[in-house]
């Protein structure tokens, strides 16, 4: 229990310093294999013929760069860490363009793209400023947001979550992940509609939501 909650805290605070259908289905996958998954993307997404190439690539100025997602039309995300030791948000197009962004406008801090659709909508995290404290000084806690194909860059919290994890988005604009709720002080998975509309869903009793989840449809 003890090991329980010091697992919960570490991911509450931040210092400064079936129906299943054809088209759509829900697939839980742990974070920790971004890279091993987006790896197996990459190469299943490129002809038979080019799958040997590996092209190896870093947004200007990275000092190390983290990948998350990539679109069926070859548009990636992920975020990076600056020679400043900053944080930022990446977007590449298929041809090596780069386009830069930053966390919702306030305090907040390190965003990372974690899926992107085909037309160039993310969905990922940041860390939202949630205030000082006399000892341990600014804080912060983990949400999520959505940028859409425009720039616009708005924060994408269900309406009870303390902290929120979104996992994926599709071509139609719906987003999976998992949050913490502020009613009951647990985790639950939630789909968000393109439209901003909210539906919760939990594994079965006893289950701990701490992987992402995916969603993938045709």
């Amino acid at each position: 229990m003890q090991n329980t909650e010091k697992q919960r805290d570490s991911r509450k605070t931040r210092s400064s310093d079936d129906e299943r259908g054809p088209r759509q289905t829900i697939v839980r996958f742990f974070t920790r294999t971004h890279a091993s998954l987006m790896l197996a993307a990459v190469a299943c997404a490129l002809p038979a013929q080019s799958q040997q190439a590996i092209v190896a690539f870093a947004p200007p100025g990275a000092v190390s760069t983290f990948v998350n997602g990539i679109s069926t039309s070859g548009l990636i995300t992920g975020g990076y860490t600056d020679i400043y030791t900053n944080n930022h948000g990446f977007l590449r197009t298929p041809d090596g363009q780069f386009t830069i962004f930053e966390a919702p406008a306030g305090n907040n801090i390190q965003p990372q793209g974690i899926a992107v659709t085909s037309a160039g909508v993310i969905t990922g995290g940041y860390w939202r400023w949630a205030g000082w404290d006399p000892v341990f000084g600014n804080f912060y806690i983990a949400s999520g947001f959505l940028r859409h194909a425009d720039g616009t860059i708005v924060n994408i919290d269900p309406p009870t979550a303390i902290e929120s994890y979104p996992g994926a988005i599709n071509n139609q604009g719906t987003i999976v992940g998992s949050y913490f709720s502020s009613v009951d002080f647990s985790d639950h998975f939630c789909v968000r509609t393109a439209g901003g509309a909210f539906t919760t869903f939990d594994p079965e009793p006893g289950a701990f939501p701490w992987s992402t989840v995916s969603i993938l449809a045709g």
